[in-house]
C-alpha cells in the first residue's frame, strides 16, 4: 500500500482521472512525434538512395554506349577487345572512386566546419 501512496494515489479520484488523462495525452504526443521522426527518416533515406542511384545509373548507361561503339572493331580481335575493356574498366572504376572520395571529403568538410562545437 505504501507504493500506491508514493505514486500519488492519495490524491483521490480527481488525481487518478487527471493522471490517466495526462498519461493518454503524453502517449499520443509521443506517438505523433515518433511517427513524424520515422517519416522524416524514411524520406531522407529514400532521397539519399535516389540521389546516389541516378548518377550511377547515368554513368553506367553511358558506359554501355561507349562499349557498344567499338563492337565492330573488336569483333574477332581479342587484343582490341582487351584494350578497350581494360581502358573502360579503369576509367569507370576511377570515376566511381572519385565520386566516393569527393563525397567523403565533402562530408568531412561539412562535419568539421558546421557541426564542430
Amino acid at each position: 500500500m505504501d507504493i500506491l501512496l508514493a505514486a500519488g494515489a492519495s490524491e483521490g479520484l480527481g488525481g487518478l482521472l487527471l493522471g490517466v488523462i495526462l498519461d493518454i495525452v503524453v502517449c499520443i504526443l509521443l506517438a505523433i512525434v515518433l511517427s513524424i521522426l520515422l517519416w522524416l527518416g524514411i524520406n531522407l533515406l529514400v532521397a539519399g538512395v535516389i540521389a546516389i542511384a541516378i548518377p550511377l545509373f547515368y554513368i553506367f548507361k553511358r558506359s554501355l554506349f561507349f562499349v557498344m561503339r567499338h563492337v565492330d572493331e573488336c569483333q574477332g580481335n581479342i587484343l582490341a577487345a582487351l584494350r578497350y575493356g581494360f581502358g573502360y574498366a579503369v576509367l569507370k572504376t576511377l570515376t566511381l572512386c572519385l565520386i566516393i572520395f569527393g563525397s567523403h571529403e565533402l562530408a568531412t568538410f561539412i562535419k568539421t566546419t558546421f557541426l564542430s562545437s
